[in-house]
């Protein structure tokens, strides 16, 4: 059951962790949090028209993996424009990125570390405001700095990590509430 949301909060649709070489570290969907109505919309849907699925049955999985996808070239335009921007000061750099672009019923933002790991989030579009979205960034940066201080996790590997996962998902849940 969905509680009703203030103006500050973001429903998330999406969380991804990309490593320095473009590679997915992480791709963690949220199906659970969307709104009644768009599961009622795609549930229609379904039994409209036979659809393609994913490996584990969920086509707004897929479709929330080529958002994130396609943010690594919108990510790569910003942060081209920011080392412009900042080539006399390169540490002045902004971190997040903001928006990146809207599409279908989503918004899709993006942050990149220092180190050049990126993070995109993808919320739903009647939800999302950046005011919300900014801090729960900084979060994320601090739970993947605490996965890198694990002496078991091998930098640039997959994220497996359940701790980190469960963060996410604690993180997500407050962003939603």
């Amino acid at each position: 059951t969905m509680t009703m949301m203030g103006e500050n909060y973001a429903k998330l649709a999406c969380v991804a962790v990309i490593g320095k070489q473009n590679e997915p570290l992480l791709v963690e969907s949220f199906p659970q949090q969307r709104q009644q109505q768009q599961q009622q919309q795609q549930q229609q849907q379904q039994q409209q028209q036979s659809k393609a699925l994913t490996a584990d049955g969920s086509e707004e999985e897929l479709r929330l993996f080529f958002h994130v996808h396609t943010a690594l070239d919108v990510l790569e335009e910003k942060l081209a424009a920011n080392r412009k921007s900042h080539a006399s000061n390169p540490s002045a750099r902004e971190l997040f990125l903001g928006l990146l672009f809207s599409v279908e019923d989503f918004r899709v933002f993006g942050y990149v570390t220092n180190t050049n790991v990126k993070f995109v989030i993808v919320t739903y579009m009647s939800s999302a405001n950046e005011g919300a979205i900014k801090p729960f960034f900084r979060q994320l940066h601090e739970e993947y700095l605490r996965l890198l201080g694990n002496p078991f996790y091998k930098i640039n590997d997959p994220i497996e990590s359940e701790r980190f996962l469960k963060s996410i998902r604690r993180m997500s849940a407050r962003l939603t509430r």
